[in-house]
């Protein structure tokens, strides 16, 4: 958040409610397994990092903050693999 001091940016993510969750959550995403890990990140205000391990359980992608909540880590996830996806198709 460009403009913002450190004390308005962290009033900031109170303001967001942020609140870290205790246990790992994983999906699977065509063929793809997503896993997202509690990881406070303030710079964002995100509470997740997420992991995309492909098929062949090689980690294939990595973000220390991948959303503010699990609805958006996951949805952020999910645009990960379909861009990969679709680049794949094009070579």
């Amino acid at each position: 958040m460009i403009g913002y001091s450190e004390i308005e940016y962290d009033t900031f993510c109170q303001m967001e409610e942020i609140s870290m969750e205790d246990s790992k959550k994983v999906m699977e995403y065509k063929g793809h397994t997503i896993k997202l890990t509690p990881h406070q990140d303030r710079h964002s205000c995100s509470i997740f990092a997420m992991d995309i391990v492909n098929r062949e359980g090689k980690v294939v992608k990595y973000t220390k903050a991948a959303g503010k909540n699990e609805e958006v880590a996951f949805k952020n996830a999910k645009k990960m693999i379909d861009f990969e996806l679709e680049y794949e198709k094009q070579e």
